[in-house]
């Protein structure tokens, strides 16, 4: 017992860390507010080296006092949508071309997104939108398409994605682009590299109604940095797959977003994580369809990914037999890391970080300032200058993974195999020496008398 809790003791003194274990720092700055609570946004220099729980993250003043903290998403505002209906006041058709006149309700603001009600299936409408004040003159503000090719792929769009708009009075003047859809029989849309034609397809493309959708601001949501990638590997595999590689990325992204030239498409993205670049260690972290559409006004190019944070991401485009996408960037993007401290009087602060092996602190800090107070709260805007390497830093040069990590497990070993080998020698003391027989007679039994 006395032997474990050496060790347990040992162990717990190499965890603790200090201003030299930390291989990189930063000076806090701003005017702190003595009592009341500061808030540092932490860059993507520190997020990328530092470890994902932020163990190898601690605050000391001056003095080399370690400093309490917590870090937390940081929260803000997101858009909240309220939707409304628009008022018919015409309704015309001639030539292939259905022309709306709508009024918008008088307790409605701005707005950004239109709805085309639908119960349809197989269609692509080219909408020309117009917003005005007057149904004298509705000029003309953007174009975007709706469609639906449920019956090849699961794949529909009945919202216009417009810019902000607060006219009065909205024109929609919808294309059929899908051929002989409206016949009842055919529907034709073929695109180099896409088919989407169909047989059957509706009799009748009929609007059950127009809506729209304005936003209000609250709080809840969450706010979200990003990262632009331009630069890449690009390698094609066996199966024609594209095969981009993001090195040295090591963010907990939410979210990637592709940015493709080519004029239309529609493919699956996989995307896999791995701390080392090996093909065995790469494991899903996001799929999804990206897509584009000859009319469309924005592309649909964004995957969700888990929030995992890896050094290594690897973008598998699936081509199949269709022409190689051209991705000029990706985009990342991560909920932002906020990290929470008390200041004192007179102090001045230094922000240090950079030793994997570390325990996550447990301050007590956390239990008084929870994560809705702390985003609620009154707070101190801080900021960090710029990142340096720690000139106190006593780890071995060019390796900041494993110096303290190696002392902890050799710790260990050297006084387990003490241990191990105190415990045989009082064993060994406790076995009875064993006797022998007569001369020339290995057995021990009883002697005749």
């Amino acid at each position: 017992m006395k032997w474990t809790m050496t060790l347990v003791l040992l162990c717990g003194a190499c965890l603790g860390l200090e201003r030299s274990d930390l291989c990189c720092r930063a000076e806090v700055k701003g005017e702190l507010t003595p009592g009341k609570p500061a808030r540092i946004s932490l860059p993507r220099e520190v997020l990328s080296a530092a470890r994902a729980d932020f163990a190898d993250v601690r605050l000391f003043d001056e003095t080399g006092k370690e400093i309490p903290y917590v870090v937390y998403d940081r929260k803000g505002k997101k858009q909240s949508e309220e939707e409304f209906r628009f008022k018919v006041l015409s309704y015309d058709e001639a030539r292939g071309v259905m022309t709306l006149t709508l009024e918008r309700p008088d307790n409605v603001g701005e707005y950004s997104e239109i709805e085309i009600e639908t119960r349809a299936k197989d269609f692509k409408m080219r909408v020309e939108v117009g917003v005005g004040d007057s149904l004298d003159a509705i000029p003309k503000v953007g174009e975007d398409a709706i469609f639906d090719f449920s019956s090849r792929i699961p794949l529909r769009k009945t919202v216009l994605d417009m810019p902000v708009l607060n006219g009065k009075y909205l024109s929609l003047r919808l294309h059929n682009e899908a051929g002989g859809a409206q016949d009842g029989q055919q529907m034709h849309l073929k695109y180099d590299g896409l088919d989407f034609s169909v047989n059957g397809a509706a009799k009748q493309f009929k609007i059950d109604g127009v809506s729209g959708r304005t936003a209000l601001e609250r709080t809840g949501g969450y706010v979200y940095e990003s990262a632009s990638i331009e630069l890449f590997d690009v390698d094609k595999d066996n199966n024609g797959d594209t095969l981009i590689k993001l090195k040295d990325i090591n963010l907990p992204s939410v979210e990637l977003e592709l940015e493709i030239d080519n004029s239309y498409y529609y493919r699956t993205i996989r995307v896999s994580a791995a701390d080392e670049d090996r093909k065995e260690n790469y494991r899903g972290t996001g799929s999804a369809v990206v897509y584009r559409i000859p009319g469309m006004r924005k592309s649909a190019n964004v995957i969700g990914l888990s929030g995992v944070k890896r050094r290594n991401l690897l973008i598998r485009v699936v081509n199949g037999d269709n022409p190689v996408l051209n991705v000029r960037k990706v985009t990342l993007r991560w909920v932002r890391k906020c990290l929470y401290f008390i200041p004192e009087e007179y102090r001045t602060y230094t922000l240090y970080y950079g030793a994997t092996s570390a325990p996550v602190p447990d301050y007590e800090l956390r239990n008084l300032l929870g994560f809705e107070q702390a985003n609620a709260a009154d707070v101190t805007e801080a900021g960090i200058a710029k990142l340096e390497d720690n000139p106190e830093y006593s780890g071995p040069k060019g390796d900041r993974e494993h110096p303290l990590q190696e002392i902890i497990f050799t710790g260990m070993i050297v006084l387990l195999v003490i241990v191990a080998g105190v415990w045989v020698y009082k064993l060994a003391q406790k076995i009875p020496a064993s006797t022998t027989g007569a001369e020339g007679d290995g057995s021990s039994g009883d002697q005749p008398g």
